[in-house]
Protein backbone atom coordinates (compact mmCIF):
# COMPACT_ATOMS: atom_id res chain seq x y z
CA UNK A 1 0.00 0.00 0.00
CA UNK A 2 3.02 2.72 0.87
CA UNK A 3 4.74 2.06 -2.82
CA UNK A 4 1.90 4.10 -4.51
CA UNK A 5 1.06 6.68 -1.72
CA UNK A 6 4.90 7.08 -2.04
CA UNK A 7 4.74 7.45 -6.12
CA UNK A 8 1.76 10.00 -5.94
CA UNK A 9 3.77 12.03 -3.13
CA UNK A 10 7.44 12.31 -4.87
CA UNK A 11 5.51 12.96 -8.14
CA UNK A 12 3.01 15.71 -6.93
CA UNK A 13 6.09 17.18 -4.99
CA UNK A 14 9.05 17.40 -6.70
CA UNK A 15 9.97 19.09 -9.87
CA UNK A 16 12.81 17.10 -10.77
CA UNK A 17 10.56 13.78 -11.80
CA UNK A 18 8.21 16.13 -13.76
CA UNK A 19 11.51 17.58 -15.54
CA UNK A 20 12.32 13.55 -16.29
CA UNK A 21 8.57 13.41 -17.71
CA UNK A 22 8.89 16.19 -20.20
CA UNK A 23 12.51 14.57 -21.24
CA UNK A 24 10.84 11.39 -22.16
CA UNK A 25 7.94 13.15 -23.83
CA UNK A 26 10.25 14.84 -25.65
CA UNK A 27 12.73 12.50 -26.50
CA UNK A 28 9.68 9.83 -27.36
CA UNK A 29 7.64 12.20 -29.68
CA UNK A 30 11.25 13.17 -31.35
CA UNK A 31 11.61 9.53 -32.47
CA UNK A 32 7.76 8.67 -33.22
CA UNK A 33 7.95 12.31 -35.45
CA UNK A 34 11.55 11.27 -37.24
CA UNK A 35 9.88 7.65 -38.33
CA UNK A 36 6.43 8.95 -39.44
CA UNK A 37 7.72 11.48 -41.41
CA UNK A 38 10.46 8.77 -43.14
CA UNK A 39 7.61 5.93 -43.07
CA UNK A 40 4.94 8.67 -44.73
CA UNK A 41 8.36 9.77 -47.38
CA UNK A 42 9.21 5.83 -48.01
CA UNK A 43 4.69 5.09 -48.50
CA UNK A 44 4.51 8.19 -51.01
CA UNK A 45 7.62 7.24 -52.76
CA UNK A 46 6.15 3.51 -53.30
CA UNK A 47 3.10 4.54 -54.36
CA UNK A 48 3.87 7.47 -56.32
CA UNK A 49 6.73 4.86 -58.01
CA UNK A 50 4.40 2.22 -58.92
CA UNK A 51 1.17 4.88 -59.98
CA UNK A 52 2.65 4.59 -63.58
CA UNK A 53 4.88 1.86 -63.53
CA UNK A 54 2.61 -1.09 -63.52
CA UNK A 55 4.20 -4.53 -61.17
CA UNK A 56 6.47 -5.84 -63.76
CA UNK A 57 8.26 -4.59 -66.58
CA UNK A 58 9.49 -6.27 -69.94
CA UNK A 59 12.02 -3.79 -71.42
CA UNK A 60 14.91 -3.03 -74.22
CA UNK A 61 15.49 0.66 -73.93
CA UNK A 62 15.70 2.57 -77.31
CA UNK A 63 15.82 0.11 -80.26
CA UNK A 64 12.67 -1.82 -78.81
CA UNK A 65 11.72 -5.17 -79.82
CA UNK A 66 8.66 -6.48 -82.24
CA UNK A 67 5.81 -6.65 -79.12
CA UNK A 68 2.53 -7.52 -80.97
CA UNK A 69 3.24 -11.31 -80.96
CA UNK A 70 4.46 -11.30 -77.75
CA UNK A 71 2.27 -9.38 -76.36
CA UNK A 72 -0.57 -11.74 -76.31
CA UNK A 73 1.44 -14.53 -75.59
CA UNK A 74 2.25 -12.18 -72.23
CA UNK A 75 -1.86 -11.85 -71.38
CA UNK A 76 -2.48 -15.01 -71.85
CA UNK A 77 0.32 -15.52 -68.94
CA UNK A 78 -1.38 -16.96 -65.50
CA UNK A 79 -1.18 -14.31 -62.76
CA UNK A 80 -1.46 -11.38 -65.41
CA UNK A 81 -4.40 -9.01 -64.88
CA UNK A 82 -3.52 -6.48 -67.85
CA UNK A 83 -0.36 -5.80 -70.29
CA UNK A 84 0.33 -2.24 -71.98
CA UNK A 85 3.11 -1.27 -74.58
CA UNK A 86 4.72 1.79 -74.20
CA UNK A 87 7.12 3.72 -76.31
CA UNK A 88 10.12 5.71 -74.48
CA UNK A 89 12.60 8.04 -74.97
CA UNK A 90 13.69 11.74 -73.82
CA UNK A 91 12.97 14.76 -75.71
CA UNK A 92 13.46 18.41 -75.72
CA UNK A 93 9.46 20.42 -75.30
CA UNK A 94 9.79 23.55 -76.40
CA UNK A 95 6.93 25.40 -74.36
CA UNK A 96 6.63 29.60 -76.26
CA UNK A 97 10.01 30.71 -75.56
CA UNK A 98 10.85 28.22 -73.09
CA UNK A 99 12.24 24.83 -73.97
CA UNK A 100 12.30 21.60 -71.46
CA UNK A 101 14.13 18.50 -70.94
CA UNK A 102 11.48 15.69 -70.84
CA UNK A 103 10.96 11.74 -70.80
CA UNK A 104 8.38 10.83 -73.22
CA UNK A 105 6.03 7.78 -73.21
CA UNK A 106 3.92 6.72 -75.94
CA UNK A 107 0.82 5.08 -74.98
CA UNK A 108 -2.54 3.65 -75.43
CA UNK A 109 -4.58 5.20 -72.63
CA UNK A 110 -7.45 2.38 -72.33
CA UNK A 111 -4.34 -0.54 -71.78
CA UNK A 112 -2.13 2.10 -70.34
CA UNK A 113 -5.27 3.08 -67.36
CA UNK A 114 -5.76 -0.95 -67.42
CA UNK A 115 -2.30 -1.27 -65.52
CA UNK A 116 -1.72 1.73 -64.12
CA UNK A 117 -4.59 3.92 -63.35
CA UNK A 118 -4.07 6.68 -65.86
CA UNK A 119 -7.25 8.38 -65.46
CA UNK A 120 -7.61 9.15 -62.16
CA UNK A 121 -3.69 10.65 -62.69
CA UNK A 122 -5.06 12.77 -65.37
CA UNK A 123 -5.98 16.11 -63.38
CA UNK A 124 -8.46 18.28 -65.25
CA UNK A 125 -12.30 17.59 -65.75
CA UNK A 126 -14.77 19.66 -67.77
CA UNK A 127 -16.49 21.03 -64.65
CA UNK A 128 -12.90 22.98 -64.39
CA UNK A 129 -13.10 24.25 -68.32
CA UNK A 130 -16.88 24.99 -67.44
CA UNK A 131 -16.20 27.28 -63.99
CA UNK A 132 -13.89 28.67 -66.48
CA UNK A 133 -16.34 29.64 -69.27
CA UNK A 134 -18.77 30.58 -66.46
CA UNK A 135 -16.64 33.56 -65.26
CA UNK A 136 -16.84 35.22 -68.51
CA UNK A 137 -20.46 34.58 -68.85
CA UNK A 138 -20.24 36.88 -65.90
CA UNK A 139 -18.05 39.41 -67.05
CA UNK A 140 -20.28 39.81 -70.32
CA UNK A 141 -23.84 39.65 -68.82
CA UNK A 142 -23.08 40.25 -64.64
CA UNK A 143 -22.69 38.17 -62.29
CA UNK A 144 -26.88 38.17 -61.27
CA UNK A 145 -27.90 37.70 -64.40
CA UNK A 146 -25.26 34.80 -64.77
CA UNK A 147 -26.34 32.83 -61.57
CA UNK A 148 -28.26 30.67 -63.71
CA UNK A 149 -26.88 31.23 -66.94
CA UNK A 150 -24.50 28.48 -67.22
CA UNK A 151 -24.65 25.47 -64.66
CA UNK A 152 -20.99 25.33 -62.34
CA UNK A 153 -20.46 23.74 -59.31
CA UNK A 154 -18.40 26.20 -58.21
CA UNK A 155 -19.27 30.01 -58.92
CA UNK A 156 -16.10 31.14 -57.31
CA UNK A 157 -15.63 34.69 -55.25
CA UNK A 158 -17.38 37.08 -56.74
CA UNK A 159 -15.31 40.57 -57.32
CA UNK A 160 -13.32 41.04 -54.06
CA UNK A 161 -15.59 39.48 -51.68
CA UNK A 162 -18.21 42.58 -50.03
CA UNK A 163 -16.67 45.52 -52.71
CA UNK A 164 -19.55 45.54 -55.37
CA UNK A 165 -19.10 43.60 -58.35
CA UNK A 166 -17.53 45.32 -61.85
CA UNK A 167 -20.45 45.93 -64.30
CA UNK A 168 -21.14 43.65 -66.96
CA UNK A 169 -19.32 44.24 -70.45
CA UNK A 170 -22.77 44.83 -72.34
CA UNK A 171 -23.54 47.77 -70.07
CA UNK A 172 -20.32 49.50 -72.59
CA UNK A 173 -23.37 49.86 -75.01
CA UNK A 174 -25.20 52.41 -72.99
CA UNK A 175 -22.74 54.90 -73.62
CA UNK A 176 -24.72 55.36 -76.85
CA UNK A 177 -27.98 55.96 -75.50
CA UNK A 178 -29.38 59.63 -74.43
CA UNK A 179 -29.04 59.59 -70.58
CA UNK A 180 -33.22 60.02 -70.19
CA UNK A 181 -33.43 56.23 -72.09
CA UNK A 182 -30.24 54.48 -70.30
CA UNK A 183 -32.38 52.91 -66.92
CA UNK A 184 -34.96 51.47 -69.24
CA UNK A 185 -32.35 50.29 -71.78
CA UNK A 186 -30.31 48.94 -69.14
CA UNK A 187 -33.73 46.79 -68.03
CA UNK A 188 -34.26 45.65 -71.60
CA UNK A 189 -30.58 44.33 -72.43
CA UNK A 190 -30.22 42.97 -68.76
CA UNK A 191 -33.41 39.97 -69.41
CA UNK A 192 -32.09 40.11 -73.05
CA UNK A 193 -28.68 38.91 -72.34
CA UNK A 194 -29.52 36.55 -69.51
CA UNK A 195 -32.54 34.96 -71.65
CA UNK A 196 -29.38 34.60 -74.45
CA UNK A 197 -27.29 32.69 -71.65
CA UNK A 198 -29.97 30.56 -70.81
CA UNK A 199 -31.39 29.79 -73.78
CA UNK A 200 -30.67 26.50 -75.96
CA UNK A 201 -28.02 26.77 -79.31
CA UNK A 202 -31.20 26.63 -81.37
CA UNK A 203 -32.68 29.18 -79.70
CA UNK A 204 -30.22 32.03 -79.32
CA UNK A 205 -30.63 33.38 -83.25
CA UNK A 206 -34.09 34.92 -82.29
CA UNK A 207 -32.80 36.28 -79.36
CA UNK A 208 -29.96 37.88 -80.90
CA UNK A 209 -32.13 39.10 -83.73
CA UNK A 210 -33.49 41.52 -80.75
CA UNK A 211 -30.51 42.45 -78.38
CA UNK A 212 -29.64 43.89 -82.37
CA UNK A 213 -32.85 45.28 -82.67
CA UNK A 214 -32.84 46.92 -79.21
CA UNK A 215 -29.20 48.36 -79.85
CA UNK A 216 -30.38 49.43 -83.46
CA UNK A 217 -33.25 51.68 -81.44
CA UNK A 218 -30.59 53.25 -79.37
CA UNK A 219 -28.04 54.33 -81.11
CA UNK A 220 -30.26 55.89 -84.21
CA UNK A 221 -29.83 59.30 -83.03
CA UNK A 222 -26.15 58.92 -83.31
CA UNK A 223 -24.01 59.95 -86.13
CA UNK A 224 -23.05 57.00 -88.83
CA UNK A 225 -19.43 56.52 -87.87
CA UNK A 226 -20.78 56.15 -83.93
CA UNK A 227 -23.40 53.92 -85.18
CA UNK A 228 -21.25 51.89 -87.00
CA UNK A 229 -18.13 51.90 -83.95
CA UNK A 230 -21.94 50.60 -81.85
CA UNK A 231 -22.70 48.05 -84.05
CA UNK A 232 -18.78 46.37 -84.23
CA UNK A 233 -18.87 46.78 -79.81
CA UNK A 234 -22.17 44.83 -79.98
CA UNK A 235 -20.28 42.03 -82.71
CA UNK A 236 -17.76 41.35 -80.84
CA UNK A 237 -19.79 41.05 -77.98
CA UNK A 238 -22.06 38.85 -79.49
CA UNK A 239 -19.19 36.93 -80.92
CA UNK A 240 -17.35 36.13 -77.92
CA UNK A 241 -20.16 35.23 -75.63
CA UNK A 242 -20.84 32.81 -78.36
CA UNK A 243 -17.57 30.99 -78.42
CA UNK A 244 -18.08 30.59 -74.50
CA UNK A 245 -21.55 29.12 -74.56
CA UNK A 246 -20.60 27.13 -78.02
CA UNK A 247 -17.63 25.87 -76.04
CA UNK A 248 -19.80 25.35 -72.55
CA UNK A 249 -21.83 23.43 -74.96
CA UNK A 250 -19.41 21.23 -75.76
CA UNK A 251 -17.85 20.66 -72.23
CA UNK A 252 -21.20 19.76 -71.58
CA UNK A 253 -21.52 17.03 -73.71
CA UNK A 254 -17.77 15.77 -73.62
CA UNK A 255 -15.54 14.48 -70.53
CA UNK A 256 -12.16 16.04 -70.63
CA UNK A 257 -11.12 13.45 -68.90
CA UNK A 258 -12.72 11.13 -71.47
CA UNK A 259 -11.51 13.10 -74.68
CA UNK A 260 -8.38 12.57 -72.71
CA UNK A 261 -8.60 8.56 -72.38
CA UNK A 262 -9.25 8.85 -76.41
CA UNK A 263 -6.57 11.42 -77.51
CA UNK A 264 -9.31 13.53 -78.60
CA UNK A 265 -8.55 17.04 -79.05
CA UNK A 266 -11.95 18.57 -78.40
CA UNK A 267 -13.23 21.12 -80.92
CA UNK A 268 -12.83 24.44 -79.10
CA UNK A 269 -8.75 23.98 -78.61
CA UNK A 270 -8.50 22.27 -82.39
CA UNK A 271 -5.82 24.43 -84.34
CA UNK A 272 -6.40 26.18 -87.44
CA UNK A 273 -5.96 23.74 -90.09
CA UNK A 274 -2.75 23.23 -92.11
CA UNK A 275 -0.61 20.28 -94.07
CA UNK A 276 -1.95 16.55 -92.72
CA UNK A 277 1.88 16.14 -92.29
CA UNK A 278 1.68 18.97 -89.69
CA UNK A 279 -1.18 18.32 -87.94
CA UNK A 280 -1.03 18.38 -84.06
CA UNK A 281 -1.25 15.55 -82.17
CA UNK A 282 -2.62 15.47 -78.78
CA UNK A 283 -0.01 15.81 -75.88
CA UNK A 284 -1.01 15.43 -71.79
CA UNK A 285 2.37 17.26 -69.70
CA UNK A 286 2.49 16.91 -66.14
CA UNK A 287 0.91 19.60 -64.48
CA UNK A 288 4.08 21.30 -63.56
CA UNK A 289 6.14 21.11 -66.68
CA UNK A 290 4.81 24.00 -68.26
CA UNK A 291 4.31 25.88 -65.11
CA UNK A 292 0.53 27.63 -66.08
CA UNK A 293 -0.95 25.94 -63.65
CA UNK A 294 -0.22 27.30 -60.61
CA UNK A 295 -0.63 25.78 -56.58
CA UNK A 296 -3.44 27.42 -54.61
CA UNK A 297 -2.57 26.48 -51.36
CA UNK A 298 -2.07 22.34 -49.88
CA UNK A 299 -1.72 20.25 -52.80
CA UNK A 300 -4.41 22.11 -55.34
CA UNK A 301 -3.38 23.96 -58.05
CA UNK A 302 -5.73 26.54 -59.91
CA UNK A 303 -7.26 26.10 -63.16
CA UNK A 304 -5.36 28.19 -65.88
CA UNK A 305 -7.10 27.83 -69.53
CA UNK A 306 -4.10 29.17 -71.08
CA UNK A 307 -2.25 25.65 -70.45
CA UNK A 308 -5.65 23.82 -72.14
CA UNK A 309 -5.06 24.00 -76.02
CA UNK A 310 -1.53 25.29 -75.57
CA UNK A 311 0.60 24.64 -78.62
CA UNK A 312 3.89 22.90 -77.94
CA UNK A 313 6.76 21.80 -80.03
CA UNK A 314 8.56 17.98 -79.37
CA UNK A 315 11.77 17.12 -80.42
CA UNK A 316 13.43 13.61 -80.45
CA UNK A 317 15.90 11.80 -82.15
CA UNK A 318 15.39 8.37 -83.10
CA UNK A 319 17.68 5.18 -82.60
CA UNK A 320 18.50 3.40 -85.30
CA UNK A 321 18.57 -0.61 -84.91
CA UNK A 322 22.32 -0.44 -84.44
CA UNK A 323 22.01 1.38 -81.43
CA UNK A 324 23.02 4.69 -83.02
CA UNK A 325 21.88 8.20 -83.20
CA UNK A 326 19.95 9.31 -86.77
CA UNK A 327 21.52 11.40 -88.68
CA UNK A 328 18.09 13.92 -88.32
CA UNK A 329 15.84 14.98 -85.42
CA UNK A 330 12.01 14.56 -85.30
CA UNK A 331 9.69 17.51 -84.38
CA UNK A 332 5.82 17.75 -84.44
CA UNK A 333 3.81 20.15 -83.00
CA UNK A 334 1.10 18.80 -80.39
CA UNK A 335 -1.80 20.77 -78.45
CA UNK A 336 -2.43 19.86 -74.44
CA UNK A 337 -5.57 18.71 -73.74
CA UNK A 338 -4.96 17.21 -69.84
CA UNK A 339 -2.59 17.25 -67.44
CA UNK A 340 -1.29 14.88 -65.57
CA UNK A 341 0.04 14.72 -61.65
CA UNK A 342 1.35 11.66 -59.19
CA UNK A 343 2.53 14.06 -56.65
CA UNK A 344 6.41 13.32 -57.61
CA UNK A 345 7.75 16.36 -58.19
CA UNK A 346 10.05 14.98 -60.62
CA UNK A 347 7.67 13.43 -62.89
CA UNK A 348 4.86 16.23 -62.65
CA UNK A 349 7.62 18.60 -64.20
CA UNK A 350 10.01 16.09 -66.76
CA UNK A 351 7.40 13.88 -67.91
CA UNK A 352 4.58 13.90 -70.85
CA UNK A 353 2.48 11.56 -72.42
CA UNK A 354 1.86 11.37 -76.50
CA UNK A 355 -0.07 8.82 -78.74
CA UNK A 356 1.95 5.90 -79.08
CA UNK A 357 1.44 5.24 -83.09
CA UNK A 358 2.53 9.38 -83.40
CA UNK A 359 5.83 8.52 -81.25
CA UNK A 360 6.57 5.63 -83.13
CA UNK A 361 6.76 7.50 -86.67
CA UNK A 362 8.56 9.98 -84.80
CA UNK A 363 11.26 7.40 -84.21
CA UNK A 364 10.91 5.48 -86.91
CA UNK A 365 9.79 2.77 -84.64
CA UNK A 366 6.35 2.45 -86.79
CA UNK A 367 5.76 -0.54 -89.18
CA UNK A 368 7.44 -0.28 -92.16
CA UNK A 369 9.09 -2.26 -95.08
CA UNK A 370 12.65 -2.98 -95.01
CA UNK A 371 14.81 -4.46 -98.40
CA UNK A 372 17.67 -7.37 -96.60
CA UNK A 373 19.63 -7.09 -100.16
CA UNK A 374 20.21 -3.12 -98.91
CA UNK A 375 20.20 -0.46 -102.21
CA UNK A 376 21.81 -1.40 -105.60
CA UNK A 377 24.73 1.38 -107.19
CA UNK A 378 22.14 3.42 -108.07
CA UNK A 379 20.68 3.46 -105.04
CA UNK A 380 17.37 1.20 -105.79
CA UNK A 381 16.65 -1.72 -103.55
CA UNK A 382 17.46 -4.93 -104.31
CA UNK A 383 15.21 -8.23 -103.81
CA UNK A 384 11.66 -8.15 -102.45
CA UNK A 385 11.49 -6.19 -99.40
CA UNK A 386 9.88 -7.47 -95.73
CA UNK A 387 7.65 -6.11 -93.26
CA UNK A 388 9.10 -4.63 -90.51
CA UNK A 389 6.86 -4.94 -87.26
CA UNK A 390 6.20 -2.09 -85.50
CA UNK A 391 8.52 -2.29 -82.27
CA UNK A 392 7.82 -0.71 -78.60
CA UNK A 393 10.16 -0.12 -75.80
CA UNK A 394 8.44 -1.68 -72.90
CA UNK A 395 5.81 -4.12 -71.90
CA UNK A 396 3.87 -2.51 -68.58
CA UNK A 397 2.08 -5.89 -67.41
CA UNK A 398 -0.12 -5.57 -64.27
CA UNK A 399 -0.23 -8.71 -61.74
CA UNK A 400 -3.32 -10.00 -60.36
CA UNK A 401 -4.80 -9.66 -57.21
CA UNK A 402 -2.37 -12.00 -54.62
CA UNK A 403 0.40 -12.79 -57.37
CA UNK A 404 3.53 -12.26 -56.04
CA UNK A 405 5.25 -10.19 -58.49
CA UNK A 406 8.80 -11.96 -58.49
CA UNK A 407 7.41 -15.13 -59.16
CA UNK A 408 5.04 -13.50 -61.72
CA UNK A 409 8.18 -11.94 -63.18
CA UNK A 410 9.99 -15.76 -63.62
CA UNK A 411 6.86 -16.79 -65.54
CA UNK A 412 7.05 -13.84 -67.88
CA UNK A 413 10.89 -14.55 -68.47
CA UNK A 414 10.06 -17.88 -68.95
CA UNK A 415 7.65 -16.94 -72.22
CA UNK A 416 9.83 -14.39 -73.14
CA UNK A 417 12.78 -16.65 -73.56
CA UNK A 418 10.15 -19.33 -75.79
CA UNK A 419 8.50 -16.41 -77.90
CA UNK A 420 10.82 -13.19 -78.17
CA UNK A 421 12.46 -12.74 -81.42
CA UNK A 422 15.42 -11.17 -80.97
CA UNK A 423 17.85 -11.06 -77.62
CA UNK A 424 18.40 -8.32 -75.22
CA UNK A 425 14.93 -8.31 -73.64
CA UNK A 426 15.07 -7.97 -69.48
CA UNK A 427 12.52 -8.29 -67.09
CA UNK A 428 12.56 -6.59 -64.07
CA UNK A 429 9.79 -5.90 -61.26
CA UNK A 430 8.80 -2.31 -60.36
CA UNK A 431 11.14 -2.60 -57.27
CA UNK A 432 13.87 -4.12 -59.23
CA UNK A 433 13.63 -0.67 -61.22
CA UNK A 434 13.54 1.49 -58.29
CA UNK A 435 15.44 -0.35 -55.98
CA UNK A 436 18.58 1.93 -55.39
CA UNK A 437 16.04 5.02 -54.55
CA UNK A 438 13.61 2.71 -52.45
CA UNK A 439 16.94 1.70 -50.33
CA UNK A 440 18.35 4.71 -49.36
CA UNK A 441 15.00 5.63 -48.25
CA UNK A 442 14.62 2.79 -46.07
CA UNK A 443 18.25 3.07 -45.29
CA UNK A 444 17.59 6.91 -44.55
CA UNK A 445 14.47 5.90 -42.36
CA UNK A 446 16.68 3.44 -40.29
CA UNK A 447 19.78 5.57 -39.81
CA UNK A 448 17.65 8.03 -38.81
CA UNK A 449 15.38 6.45 -36.71
CA UNK A 450 18.10 4.60 -34.67
CA UNK A 451 20.15 7.79 -34.41
CA UNK A 452 17.48 10.20 -32.89
CA UNK A 453 16.78 6.84 -30.37
CA UNK A 454 20.53 6.98 -29.48
CA UNK A 455 19.91 11.03 -28.70
CA UNK A 456 16.70 9.71 -26.81
CA UNK A 457 18.91 7.72 -24.14
CA UNK A 458 19.49 10.83 -22.39
CA UNK A 459 15.81 10.77 -21.02
CA UNK A 460 17.11 7.30 -19.67
CA UNK A 461 20.50 8.55 -18.07
CA UNK A 462 18.35 12.00 -16.67
CA UNK A 463 15.68 9.79 -14.96
CA UNK A 464 18.90 7.66 -13.54
CA UNK A 465 20.63 10.81 -12.05
CA UNK A 466 17.31 11.79 -10.35
CA UNK A 467 16.31 8.71 -9.02
CA UNK A 468 19.78 8.59 -7.76
CA UNK A 469 19.34 12.24 -6.31
CA UNK A 470 16.09 10.59 -4.87
CA UNK A 471 18.16 8.12 -3.09
CA UNK A 472 20.30 10.00 -1.48
CA UNK A 473 17.58 12.76 -0.31
CA UNK A 474 15.09 10.52 1.35
CA UNK A 475 18.05 7.99 2.75
CA UNK A 476 16.12 8.82 5.72
CA UNK A 477 12.86 7.87 4.91
CA UNK A 478 14.10 4.58 3.54
CA UNK A 479 15.68 4.12 6.71
CA UNK A 480 12.05 4.87 8.57
CA UNK A 481 10.67 2.10 5.97
CA UNK A 482 12.97 -0.66 6.44
CA UNK A 483 12.96 -0.56 9.99
CA UNK A 484 9.04 -0.24 10.11
CA UNK A 485 9.75 -4.26 8.23
CA UNK A 486 9.87 -3.15 4.66
CA UNK A 487 11.56 -5.48 2.68
CA UNK A 488 14.53 -4.97 0.25
CA UNK A 489 12.20 -5.93 -2.59
CA UNK A 490 9.52 -3.34 -1.60
CA UNK A 491 11.99 -0.94 -1.38
CA UNK A 492 12.96 -1.75 -5.17
CA UNK A 493 9.90 -1.89 -6.06
CA UNK A 494 9.19 1.43 -5.05
CA UNK A 495 11.78 3.20 -7.29
CA UNK A 496 10.82 0.50 -10.25
CA UNK A 497 7.24 2.02 -10.29
CA UNK A 498 7.98 5.39 -9.38
CA UNK A 499 10.07 4.65 -12.86
CA UNK A 500 7.13 3.23 -14.91
CA UNK A 501 4.48 5.84 -13.70
CA UNK A 502 7.14 8.72 -15.29
CA UNK A 503 7.82 6.34 -18.26
CA UNK A 504 3.70 5.35 -19.17
CA UNK A 505 3.06 9.23 -18.52
CA UNK A 506 5.52 10.72 -20.81
CA UNK A 507 4.98 8.14 -23.54
CA UNK A 508 1.84 9.20 -23.52
CA UNK A 509 2.10 13.12 -23.21
CA UNK A 510 5.04 12.46 -26.35
CA UNK A 511 2.20 10.46 -28.50
CA UNK A 512 -0.20 13.45 -28.05
CA UNK A 513 2.69 15.95 -28.68
CA UNK A 514 4.09 13.58 -31.92
CA UNK A 515 0.21 13.20 -33.11
CA UNK A 516 -0.39 16.79 -33.08
CA UNK A 517 2.67 17.62 -35.28
CA UNK A 518 2.88 15.02 -37.40
CA UNK A 519 -1.05 15.75 -38.49
CA UNK A 520 0.32 19.34 -38.89
CA UNK A 521 3.57 19.75 -40.50
CA UNK A 522 2.86 21.53 -43.52
CA UNK A 523 0.67 24.00 -41.57
CA UNK A 524 3.86 24.60 -39.24
CA UNK A 525 6.13 24.94 -42.01
CA UNK A 526 3.72 27.75 -43.67
CA UNK A 527 3.60 29.28 -40.23
CA UNK A 528 7.35 29.38 -39.75
CA UNK A 529 7.47 30.62 -43.47
CA UNK A 530 5.04 33.35 -43.59
CA UNK A 531 4.99 34.57 -40.21
CA UNK A 532 8.52 33.84 -38.90
CA UNK A 533 10.51 34.46 -42.73
CA UNK A 534 11.92 30.47 -41.65
CA UNK A 535 13.15 29.46 -44.71
CA UNK A 536 11.47 26.86 -46.23
CA UNK A 537 12.71 23.60 -44.75
CA UNK A 538 10.85 20.76 -46.95
CA UNK A 539 12.15 21.32 -50.84
CA UNK A 540 10.13 19.62 -52.84
CA UNK A 541 12.89 19.98 -55.74
CA UNK A 542 14.70 17.62 -53.12
CA UNK A 543 12.47 15.75 -51.82
CA UNK A 544 10.28 14.65 -54.77
CA UNK A 545 6.96 15.40 -53.23
CA UNK A 546 5.11 18.72 -52.82
CA UNK A 547 4.01 18.24 -49.75
CA UNK A 548 5.53 16.92 -46.18
CA UNK A 549 4.68 13.76 -45.76
CA UNK A 550 3.21 11.81 -42.20
CA UNK A 551 1.53 9.08 -41.27
CA UNK A 552 1.19 7.37 -37.49
CA UNK A 553 1.98 3.72 -37.77
CA UNK A 554 0.77 1.77 -35.12
CA UNK A 555 3.34 -1.12 -34.68
CA UNK A 556 5.85 1.57 -34.63
CA UNK A 557 4.35 3.91 -32.21
CA UNK A 558 3.81 0.93 -30.41
CA UNK A 559 7.37 -0.26 -29.81
CA UNK A 560 8.68 3.52 -29.32
CA UNK A 561 6.05 3.99 -26.85
CA UNK A 562 7.17 0.36 -25.33
CA UNK A 563 10.97 1.40 -25.27
CA UNK A 564 10.80 4.80 -24.08
CA UNK A 565 8.32 3.36 -20.68
CA UNK A 566 11.27 0.63 -20.51
CA UNK A 567 14.04 2.78 -20.76
CA UNK A 568 12.61 4.94 -17.92
CA UNK A 569 12.07 1.26 -15.81
CA UNK A 570 15.24 0.33 -16.50
CA UNK A 571 16.69 3.54 -15.24
CA UNK A 572 15.38 3.10 -12.18
CA UNK A 573 16.97 -0.22 -10.76
CA UNK A 574 20.19 0.87 -10.25
CA UNK A 575 19.00 3.28 -7.97
CA UNK A 576 16.00 1.22 -6.62
CA UNK A 577 19.11 -1.55 -5.64
CA UNK A 578 21.35 1.27 -4.13
CA UNK A 579 18.33 2.04 -1.49
CA UNK A 580 17.32 -1.53 -0.91
CA UNK A 581 21.29 -1.77 0.07
CA UNK A 582 20.97 0.83 2.99
CA UNK A 583 21.15 0.34 6.40
CA UNK A 584 18.60 0.55 8.56
CA UNK A 585 20.20 1.55 11.49
CA UNK A 586 23.01 4.13 9.60
CA UNK A 587 19.95 5.77 7.96
CA UNK A 588 18.15 6.44 10.66
CA UNK A 589 21.38 7.90 11.88
CA UNK A 590 21.67 10.63 8.39
CA UNK A 591 21.63 13.90 8.94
Amino acid sequence: MYVPLLIFKYLGRKLAPLFAMMAVALCSAMVIIVSSVMGGFQDMMISATRQLSGDVIVERRFTGFAYEDLLEHLRGVEGVEAAAPIVRTYGLLRVGSETHFVQVDGIEPRSFHAVTGYREALYWDSQHVRNHFAGIVRQIIGPDAAETAVDTAQRGVEAGGEREPPPAAWEGLLTFWPPEQREAAAADLDSLFAQYAQAQPQQRSEIARRIEATVEDGIDHLEVRDRRFAREHLRQLMRLLDRTLEADDYFQRHNLRDLAMDFTIPEPWEPATGPEARKPAPIVPGIAVTSYSRREGGDRFRFNYDAMGLELNLTVVPVTRAGGLAATQASHPFVTINEFRTGRVDKDQGMVFVPKAMLQRMLRLDESEVWPGGLDEFGDPVGEPRIEPARATRILIRAAAGMDVHELASRIETVIGEHAREPGIFVQTWMDENAPLLAAVENEKMLLTVLFAIVSLVAAAMIGVIFYMIVMEKTRDIGVLRAVGASRVGIVSIFLSYGLALGVLGAALGLVLAALVVNNLNEIQEFLTSVLGIRRLWDPQLYYFERIPGRLDPVEVTWILLAAVAASVAAAILPGYLASRVDPVQSLRYE
